[in-house]
């Protein structure tokens, strides 16, 4: 397999017309580059087309491609009580591994490099992420809903995913998830926080995703969700 590839007369951000040569993973000359030079790299016409740095997708829940269309005319808490929690709570890690990697392979062709994932089952999404050559940060859900067993389960669950994730490559990394403050208690809440700060991880939330949320927050906390 021929590890270069030379793209001719592509447009770059900077408006201006030029050929580009990739070798392995890496750009390695931007200018005025001809068939011989690259050496017998595969040629790619660019003509007409803008070569852009790869798009980062900063919030998704990838397997959920398996959803679409699935009461997507209801209100969110509508939606996610009578439609999407009861169905998620019989996934498995296989079922988010190939909703996973066919989201992945949407993300490859419409340019996305990177993506920063919430869902259940990470290891699944983990799993496709590596087979695609993507980069993604995926994290693990905090969803105790004021129930201690659950607040139990998910930290325990932290640390398993901890280190679980540092058998994987470089391209996947692991953050911490509190789905909302709908469903994550206070306690919950600063405990993950604590765990990414102690960890150095990102914090991925959902916030003040709809107006009912940002009322209900102001009418029980005296606040919005952002100070809450």
């Amino acid at each position: 397999m021929n590890n270069k590839i030379l793209i001719r007369h592509a447009m770059l951000p900077s408006m201006e017309i030029s050929d580009v040569l990739i070798e392995g993973n890496k750009i390695s000359k931007i200018g005025t580059i001809t068939p011989e030079e690259a050496g017998g790299a595969d040629l790619i016409d660019g003509s007409g087309c803008a070569l852009l740095p790869g798009f980062a997708n900063l919030h998704t829940h990838a397997a959920m491609t398996f959803f679409r269309g699935y009461g997507g005319d209801m209100a969110l808490m509508d939606w996610l009580n009578k439609m999407i929690w009861p169905v998620e709570a019989h996934l498995t890690p296989e079922d988010v591994y190939w909703g996973s990697r066919y989201a992945c392979l949407e993300m490859i062709k419409t340019g996305t490099t990177l993506f920063l994932d919430m869902y259940t089952f990470p290891e699944g999404t983990a799993k496709a992420v590596e087979e695609s050559g993507l980069r993604a940060n995926l994290s693990y859900t905090l969803f105790d809903q004021w129930n201690p067993e659950r607040a139990q389960k998910d930290k325990d669950n932290l640390d398993r995913y901890l280190k679980l994730f540092e058998t994987y490559s470089d391209r996947v990394q692991l953050s911490v998830g509190p789905h909302a403050i709908y469903t994550v208690s206070g306690e919950m809440l600063k405990y993950g926080y604590d765990f990414a700060k102690a960890n150095d991880l990102l914090v991925h939330l959902h916030l003040s995703e709809t107006y009912t949320e940002w009322k209900d927050c102001v009418r029980k906390y005296g606040t919005t969700p952002v100070r809450a």
